[in-house]
């Protein structure tokens, strides 16, 4: 253990331990910072940081220069204020950061430490080199004149994503941050599109266009920290919301996390992206080509009967295995008490199982000969009358629409996050009467069927959103169905 002095106040810290880790570790907020993030290497690039030592003839980086036991620190004298205040002016006055034209005015870190510093003017003639921006990329945008060069974008590529996609060209007022020795972002073959790069942007450099002018974290009613749905990676995330509805989704980063906090392509943007349909609040019934709105008593009346008409041989259910657990045992166990067969596309899980699979990707040490066994038995399964698919959501890897054709009575859950394959709107299409519970109603499920019953979406079951109005979880709305049919909902 070391003993330091932060503005005549002792500290403790770790030999090894920087001076800018010892104060942080100490509560001390009056070091700024700029290029340095924590879980990256430190590089002392933008000299925000700086202190005085006692002894030191010169004045310090705190991120980069280790602690020394008895060092005397000074955090906040004139002389550091001026300094900083000079080097922001530099900052400025390189390229154009002109805040009102900028999507991250108001969330900017350069913008901060220009106001904490008391930074209304510049001092030194603006430079404003023709530098090129690029929007090729269909994920983010990258407008150059508001980058700062503090590598935090590399570094993160270069440290936890591990893509080594970016690095820096040319010298000087003209460097730039590229892709792959400079080629376009949008034509890059080594960025993954994760957006770590975004998150890690102190200023309006790296923009994902999905939270462009959404709204300024500052601005948000709450930060929610969740798990992502879309996998079973279990990634945290960090959900901003204004509002009730969402405006950008963040890594948790921190120490404890052994990846950084970072999130892949579809947990960061994608996630985000399908969240945006129009929600679908109120049970609709099949009009002519279009829908007309009903009640819940007129809409499970309607399932009641079409259940009871309907040849059980000729009826099938699928539930997306994103649908949450609970959701899964009562759709399992409402369905098994009317006699249909069950199944679980996921593979080897016996029909007793808990019909939810930690994964919905199968794993990488599948072989091919088990994998085209594991198709086989599925086309057998689906060829028969009876069954019930729960399952990873439907898309064009698992087609699970073969088989499905002119049956009685359809019922589909799905929480409208990934497109369906086309051989399951054919069944849709040609089923005698489909019921399809979704949240969003301009799913492409939701044109084909004849009911349409409203569910919660990934972030009101979480509870990050407060839910739409007239919404039934599907629990609820299986126990009102089984009291008109009579039946008891098996135990799963």
């Amino acid at each position: 253990m070391i003993k330091l002095h932060f503005d005549g106040k002792e500290c403790t810290g770790t030999k090894g331990q920087t001076i800018l880790e010892v104060a942080l570790a100490n509560g001390i907020t009056t070091i700024p910072t700029l290029c340095w993030l924590e879980g990256l290497h430190p590089e002392g690039a933008c000299r925000m940081c700086v202190v005085e030592v006692e002894g030191s003839p010169k004045m310090l980086t705190a991120c980069t220069s280790p602690a020394e036991d008895g060092m005397k620190i000074l955090t906040r004298t004139d002389k550091l204020k001026e300094y900083r205040k000079q080097i922001l002016e530099l900052l400025f006055a390189g390229r154009n950061h002109f805040c009102m034209y900028c999507s991250a005015s108001g969330d900017c870190e350069l913008q901060a430490l220009a106001i904490e510093h008391g930074m209304d003017s510049v001092r030194y003639p603006y430079l404003f080199p023709n530098i090129e921006n690029d929007t090729t990329s269909s994920d983010f945008m990258v407008d150059r004149n508001r980058c700062v060069l503090c590598d935090r974008c590399i570094r993160t590529c270069q440290e936890i994503v591990g893509a080594c996609s970016l690095g820096l060209e040319k010298r000087g007022w003209v460097t730039n941050v590229i892709s792959d020795l400079g080629e376009k972002f949008g034509n890059s073959s080594t960025c993954v599109s994760c957006g770590a790069c975004a998150q890690a942007c102190p200023t309006g450099t790296i923009t994902i266009r999905e939270q462009a002018y959404r709204g300024r974290r500052k601005d948000c009613d709450k930060a929610v920290e969740a798990t992502c749905p879309l996998c079973a990676m279990g990634c945290k995330i960090n959900v901003h919301v204004r509002r009730n509805s969402l405006v950008r989704i963040d890594g948790v980063t921190g120490s404890k996390y052994a990846d950084g906090g970072q999130l892949c392509r579809k947990g960061r943007i994608e996630l985000l992206r399908a969240s945006e349909g129009p929600r679908l609040t109120t049970p609709m019934i099949r009009s002519g080509a279009g829908f007309r709105e009903a009640s819940w008593d007129e809409v499970l009346d309607l399932i009641t009967e079409k259940i009871n008409k309907a040849d059980k041989s000729k009826s099938g259910a699928v539930a997306s295995l994103m649908t949450p657990i609970d959701e899964l045992k009562y759709f399992a166990g409402f369905f098994g008490a009317l006699g249909i067969k069950t199944d679980c596309r996921e593979g080897r899980v016996p029909p007793e199982a808990k019909y939810v699979k930690e994964s919905h990707v199968r794993s990488a040490d599948d072989s091919i000969n088990d994998r085209e066994n594991e198709v086989n038995r599925m086309r057998s399964i689906l060829a028969a009358s009876p069954w019930l698919g729960v399952g990873s959501e439907p898309s064009e890897k698992e087609p699970v629409g073969k088989g499905m054709l002119s049956l009685d009575f359809l019922f589909f859950r799905t929480t409208g996050l990934v497109e369906p394959c086309v051989d399951v709107l054919d069944a849709l299409d040609h089923s005698k009467f489909s019921v399809v519970q979704t949240p969003y109603i301009s799913h492409p499920m939701a044109y084909l069927a004849d009911v349409l019953i409203p569910a919660a979406a990934w972030f009101e079951l979480a509870g990050i959103c407060e839910p739409a109005v007239s919404i039934k979880e599907m629990c609820e709305v299986l126990e009102s169905l089984a009291v008109r049919l009579a039946i008891k909902i098996k135990e799963v």
